[in-house]
């Protein structure tokens, strides 16, 4: 870089001189000094390349440094947790790895139990069927804890309306006026029309809370079922 400044310097000071003198020795000894100039100018290009790409490379040699630092940091702290390990005697690492695979079988077998139980519950579940001993009490109180589940109860029916395939009917369950039921269903799961007064037992899930308004303004809210069977 020096020798560059230095020759750009002299090349001037020559160029001063030519003017003055305009000597033919002047003339080549300006050419040759100048051919320096742009060797020395390429020079100092290659050598701010070079320069450039050594920053490069020590950006690059710091990432992997942090990086490798970054791993032995982990192993070392791998290495404290297993310290303990490694200070067992062999019979308390066999102790140990025996615990280890007691509570390994222990929890196998705990969650084979909880398996094979939902397992047996489904299946009492799927046996008893629409048996499932849900009052009407239960699906008042507390309505959102059966939707879903099967129930079968029989009364009379007090109101039918039949739509295009739908028919929806509102029983009084065991005769009971107090405790009424409405339920929506099919009309072609049953051979013959259902009609008030008609006694039946209904097969369905439950289906929570529905309300209507009665005659004289009142909302009224009862327990709702849809349909699946009746035996009439």
């Amino acid at each position: 870089m020096k020798k560059f400044l230095c020759l750009a310097i002299y090349i001037l000071l020559l160029c001063f001189t030519m003017t003055a003198c305009g000597s033919v020795e002047s003339s080549s000894k300006y050419q040759e000094l100048q051919a320096e100039f742009e060797a020395a100018q390429s020079e100092a290009e290659t050598a701010n390349s070079q320069i450039d790409n050594y920053k490069e490379q020590i950006s690059s040699l710091e990432k992997e440094k942090n990086e490798l630092t970054a791993q032995v940091s982990m192993l070392n702290e791998q290495v404290e947790e297993a310290a303990p390990w490694f200070e067992l005697s062999e019979m308390e690492k066999q102790a140990k790895e025996k615990e280890i695979q007691a509570e390994k079988e222990a929890k196998v077998a705990e969650e084979k139990a909880a398996s094979d139980k939902a397992v047996a519950e489904a299946e009492a579940k799927e046996k008893q069927g629409y048996n499932t001993g849900i009052t009407y009490d239960q699906l008042a109180r507390t309505p959102d804890d059966y939707i879903g589940e099967k129930i079968k109860f029989y009364g009379k029916v007090i109101q039918v309306l039949e739509g295009s395939g739908t028919v929806t009917i509102r029983m009084a369950t065991s005769g009971n006026y107090d405790n009424v039921i409405i339920g929506s269903y099919s009309s072609d799961i049953v051979s013959s029309r259902v009609l008030e007064d008609d006694r039946i037992t209904i097969y369905g899930l439950s289906n929570g809370l529905y309300s209507y308004e009665a005659t004289g303004g009142a909302t009224i809210t009862i327990p709702s079922v849809l349909i699946e069977k009746i035996d009439q």
